[in-house]
Formats: C-alpha cells, sequence, structure tokens
C-alpha cells in the first residue's frame, strides 16, 4: 500500500495484485472479499464487497496469486450480493477468512 500525505489528509492507495497471461498480457484483480466459510457441499461462501457481479467461471486467486478456484454461483440479495467459489485446491478450509481476487477471464 502506497501513503500519501495531502494536507494533513491520509491518502490510501490500494494497489490491486496482477496476474501475467500468455505472453506479456497482464490482467488487473479486482478484489472479491473475505471468504466466510466452507458450506456443506465443499463451495467457499463469500459477501461480495465490489458493486459489479462476477461472471460464471471467472476465476478466483488469493493475495499470493495463486488459483484458488473459480465462481461457480451469485446468491443472495441484490443489495449484498453472496459468491460461492468451488474451490481447485486441496484444502480449500485453509482459505477461511482469506481476501480473494477475480480475473476478467472465465476459467
Amino acid at each position: 500500500m502506497d501513503v500519501a500525505y495531502l494536507s494533513y489528509v491520509y491518502i490510501m492507495i490500494l494497489t490491486l495484485p496482477v496476474v501475467q497471461q500468455s505472453g506479456s498480457e497482464y490482467k488487473r484483480l479486482k478484489r472479491l472479499g473475505k471468504i466466510l466459510h466452507l458450506s456443506k457441499s465443499r463451495s467457499l461462501i463469500l459477501k461480495l464487497e465490489t458493486g459489479s457481479l462476477p461472471r460464471l467461471r471467472t476465476r478466483v486467486f488469493d493475495s499470493k496469486l495463486k488459483q484458488v478456484g473459480f465462481v461457480f454461483d451469485v446468491f443472495g440479495p441484490v443489495s449484498i450480493p453472496y459468491v460461492s467459489i468451488k474451490p481447485t485446491v486441496s484444502e480449500p478450509s485453509a482459505l477461511v477468512g482469506r481476501v480473494v481476487y477475480a480475473s476478467d477471464e472465465k476459467a
């Protein structure tokens, strides 16, 4: 995080991780939210923090830019939607409480 000092006001600039795609293309990730829990069907559930809904099958990454799954479903109220993520990692319970990010590209 970068911090800029401007007339006694602190402004924090959040830099999002970037994933390198094939060749020299880079895709910017957007923050989805913090994973709340692992469901009985072994899906990761999170409350969406951004205003725009992710597309189904969008790839999901952790803060270390490792792919952890893909968006399986979006559900709940329109004002505060939840996202179900099908994990692609061997131990999905380790991701509970962590922040995840989504790319614009489908899995």
